[in-house]
């Protein structure tokens, strides 16, 4: 037989870990605009990249790199260099070729009636700035994508051309794999912030859930909030603009919702829910509890806002009428 109950719990407490994912998530953006995380990782993983000191900062000062970079206010306000937080791969080819072309040094020849003629000396330019290269490993990997553009093509258009294709791919392999690490480095982060809160505010698994189930009020308050938030098309974004104000708002959320959040120090929990925990056994249950929030949370906004759409669908598939069980 269907247990509405159990269902209504399970969507208040999914309806808990999507507002306290989205404020993680608000407060992680935050923090990453703050220590330009973003462009710190792409600059990084180009330096890693061409495995070139010189040859990444020519790449930074060419003018197709300056003109995506934009100075925020948060930079003038730190004093800090301004880095782009996103390269496109057609950007970085272009800008790479024309780095190393003119690392070669050698004396420009003006386009006649027969640009084939310019045409070869962009392309031996071009390996001659390879060639230049200090370190050995770098130098192999960029002449190698050379040599292999020219085996399979036979005009000299299409070799420069294919070698920019080539160096397109080289940086979007490079890319994903920094992407990856990426998201790594902002679970990790989420994590850390998730048990943060979870601990700060006293969001406990166990104790949310026994208290939706034994308040039916508080279970319909959820239901109705939840129902709400299941019919936009995205989740909800924070407001504020600061890890603090953001914290505020979680609890101001969850406080108006009845659920008994935060810390008693002068009770303990055989008085009230939000008390100390008292004994081993209480100590072992509210550091569980805790972790479980804090774990939920981490697992992202937009799993649990999915989530919540699927289990509001099934209740008023299984509960048309109001008030029927």
């Amino acid at each position: 037989m269907f247990d509405s109950n159990i269902l209504e719990v399970g969507i208040g407490l999914v309806f808990v870990y999507l507002l306290c994912s989205l404020t993680c998530s608000a407060i992680n953006e935050w923090i990453s605009r703050l220590f330009d995380m973003r462009a710190a990782a792409l600059q990084d993983r180009i330096a890693d990249l061409l495995n070139n000191k010189k040859l990444a900062e020519m790449l930074y000062a060419h003018p197709l790199i300056r003109g995506i970079t934009r100075r925020t206010l948060l930079d003038r306000l730190l004093r800090r260099y301004s880095r782009p937080s996103y390269i496109s791969p057609k950007i970085f080819s272009t800008a790479l070729s024309d780095v190393l072309i003119k690392s070669a040094g050698t004396a420009e020849i003006k386009i006649g009636r027969d640009s084939s003629i310019y045409r070869r000396k962009v392309l031996l330019d071009l390996e001659r700035g390879i060639n230049k290269l200090e370190n050995d490993k770098n130098g192999h990997i960029l002449k190698a994508i050379v040599d292999s553009a020219k085996t399979e093509t036979d005009r000299i258009e299409d070799a420069i051309a294919k070698v920019r294709q080539e160096f397109e791919a080289w940086f979007d392999d490079s890319m994903e794999q920094m992407s990856n690490w990426y998201k790594q480095k902002a679970r990790i982060i989420i994590f850390i912030i998730a048990i943060i809160i979870s601990a700060g505010f006293n969001i406990d698994t166990i104790m949310i859930a026994r208290g939706i189930h034994q308040q039916k009020a508080m279970r319909d308050t959820f239901v109705t909030a939840a129902a709400e938030l299941a019919k936009k098309e995205t989740s909800t974004d924070m407001k504020s603009d600061s890890p603090v104000e953001m914290a505020e708002e979680l609890v101001e959320r969850l406080s108006k919702l009845g659920l008994p959040i935060g810390w008693d120090f002068d009770q303990t929990t055989d008085k009230v829910p939000t008390g100390l925990p008292v004994g081993t056994r209480g100590v072992i249950f509210k550091i569980i509890g805790l972790f479980l929030t804090a774990l939920a949370i981490a697992m992202g906004s937009p799993f649990w806002f999915g989530l919540l759409k699927q289990m509001i669908a099934v209740r008023k598939w299984k509960l048309p009428e109001k008030g029927k069980t």
